[in-house]
């Protein structure tokens, strides 16, 4: 057999890929069905950054929960004679396998597009996501705005998710820990995330974005969804307060406040 030219592969990779696109038209086309009735996304879906951001984020969601249908090889199998296979290479025996490696082999001769499907799966299945639709929504948010480049890789996934190993453990000296080091110490590990490159630009405008949503959100619960009361506890006006719940899409619970 032929090896396979860059158009084959690409459609072939878009054939394997079909159980991603019919997920990803069947949640754009009931999201933007449903959004304002269910108030889905908050305002995600009203900038062509937010949606693009969403559906790179989806993309690999719907490729890790159905990694099972699209992988043409087991991503641990070794076949002879494809170490460092190019993009298209044919099998020389295939036998019951697939017979290309459309992104070509790796160092160990193993299928490279499987390795990246099941890959995008292991970083789904170790991260245990503690919170909500909310913490979804602003995880798509970030990754769209600290990506490198625009396409999102597994490294920028991995810098804003960060370890995923459970609850960590309690530190001694962590309670009385002044709020400026805690600021600094999550800082120098944001820095430390991106290794040898430096952060995206416009990180000051980006951090006071990160703080200032669940900053309003603490208070607020603090004060029992009192806004007059929150107001004063962040030494701003009522009628600020209010603009930043809207704009940022705030959810107020009036309730009990936090003891």
């Amino acid at each position: 057999m032929d090896p396979l030219s860059w158009f084959e592969i690409l459609a072939r990779v878009a054939q394997q890929l079909l159980p991603v696109w019919v997920a990803l038209v069947v949640t754009y086309a009931l999201s933007i069905r449903f959004k304002r009735k269910l108030g889905l996304y908050g305002k995600l879906f009203d900038s062509t950054v937010g949606m693009i951001g969403f559906g790179i984020v989806m993309f690999w969601l719907f490729a890790a929960l159905f990694a099972d249908l699209i992988v043409t090889h087991n991503a641990l199998s070794q076949v002879s004679g494809m170490r460092n296979a190019v993009p298209g290479e044919p099998l020389g025996n295939p036998g019951d396998l697939y017979p290309y490696y459309l992104f070509g082999g790796d160092a160990l001769a193993r299928d490279v597009f499987s390795r990246m499907i099941m890959g995008a799966r292991e970083v789904l299945r170790h991260f245990g996501w503690p919170g909500n639709v909310r913490q979804l929504e602003n995880t798509v948010r970030r990754l769209a705005l600290t990506a490198r480049s625009e396409e999102i890789t597994q490294g920028d996934a991995a810098a804003v998710l960060g370890p995923q190993s459970g609850p960590e453990p309690a530190v001694a000296g962590l309670a009385n820990e002044k709020l400026s080091e805690s600021v600094a110490r999550h800082l120098q590990r944001y820095f430390d995330l991106h290794g040898d490159m430096l952060p995206p630009p416009g990180l000051y405008m980006r951090l006071l974005r990160e703080v200032e949503t669940p900053l309003i959100e603490i208070a607020l619960a603090a004060t029992g969804g009192n806004q007059a009361k929150c107001a004063e506890l962040l030494g701003i006006n009522r009628n600020t307060l209010r603009k930043k719940i809207t704009d940022l899409d705030i959810e107020v619970t009036r309730r009990r406040k936090l003891m």
